[in-house]
């Protein structure tokens, strides 16, 4: 996991996902009260262990199916959580990680696209369809990217319906699309035509 700091924000991201952005001071108040909450209940068992044990492995003997494992007024899970979220809260204030923007993560599967089965390079999204006409985006990788809507004006006939006439309409890849067709080549192992 990777963390960083902006403004009132911590940014956070786990391995290649898209990062997430989370609101300082929220988190640090939730895991100040899970930190005081479970010191609070360590505190408690170790004085039921103290001054009234009975009534110590009464409670302790709930815990056992919950793997807290307690012994000697410790509960050893407990403690472990407690230092689990200290670190937490140590990682997320200290640490200034390069994070990777969304945009050098984003898939043509991320926006909507989906791959056409049985080819390396051809990758579809509905625009609309109203069953006269279906207009779908389609997007080619190749050396050099085609991206284009498909317009099908589609006819019953006895048998369902066929197409009328099929038209399409070249779009221009910008930057940011180039970007993300980079992105699906390497995430989906694309061979370009």
């Amino acid at each position: 996991m990777k963390s960083r700091t902006e403004g009132r924000n911590y940014i956070i991201q786990y391995d290649e996902e898209f990062p997430t952005k989370i609101n300082k001071n929220k988190a640090d108040r939730s895991l100040g009260r899970i930190t005081n909450a479970l010191n609070s209940l360590n505190c408690e068992l170790q004085a039921l262990y103290d001054d009234n044990y009975e009534l110590y492995y009464l409670i302790t003997s709930a815990f056992s199916s919950n793997s807290l494992d307690c012994s000697d007024g410790n509960c050893h899970r407990l403690k472990s959580l407690q230092r689990d979220i200290s670190e937490l809260q140590n990682f997320l204030s200290s640490h200034n990680d390069e994070i990777v923007p969304a945009s050098e993560l984003t898939t043509l599967s991320d926006m909507g696209y989906e791959k056409q089965f049985g080819s390396y390079d051809y990758w579809e999204k509905p625009v609309s369809d109203d069953g006269i006409v279906e207009i779908i985006e389609e997007i080619h990788i190749r050396d050099i990217p085609l991206r284009r809507l498909r317009k099908t004006e589609w006819e019953d006939d006895p048998h369902g319906r066929h197409s009328k006439s099929i038209t399409y309409k070249k779009l221009p890849v910008g930057k940011r699309l180039m970007k993300v067709i980079e992105n699906t080549k390497e995430k989906y192992d694309t061979k370009p035509v």
